[in-house]
This record gives structure tokens, C-alpha cells and sequence, in this order.
């Protein structure tokens, strides 16, 4: 909500685009410096959208001990 939030207050003619890592999983770790990059799927998703970027903002959910923020 957070990222969503600050998101809301960017200039317009700024591109926005948010990936879900929960519905673009990847497998476990494996070591990335390989001879070819991925041409599909989801390993090739989050690299081209990685290197397109000019700035990158990760959000991870925090478990609450005092419940939802208002």
C-alpha cells in the first residue's frame, strides 16, 4: 500500500510498471553467470524489466504485530 501510495505522487508522464513476484515465481537460486540470457518465462520477464529500469523500488510485506496501519 505504501509503494502504491508514493507511486500516486509521481508525475504523469512517468512509466509505472509493477511485477508481482508472487505470480511470476522463480526457481531456487542458481548461480546467474551463465553464456545465454533467459529468452522466456518468467527469469526473462524480471531481467528485461530489471535492465530497463532507471530506478527500482522493492516492497515486501512486513508482518504486523499491532495490526493493519489506517
Amino acid at each position: 500500500m505504501l509503494a502504491r501510495r508514493a507511486a500516486a505522487m509521481l508525475p504523469a508522464d512517468i512509466e509505472q510498471q509493477w511485477i508481482s513476484l508472487a505470480e511470476h515465481p522463480l526457481p531456487d537460486f542458481d548461480e546467474p553467470r551463465h553464456p545465454t540470457r533467459p529468452e522466456v518465462g518468467n527469469h526473462a520477464l524480471l531481467l528485461e524489466a530489471t535492465l530497463a529500469a532507471t530506478d527500482i523500488v522493492i516492497a515486501s510485506p512486513v508482518p504486523s504485530t499491532t495490526g493493519p496501519l489506517s
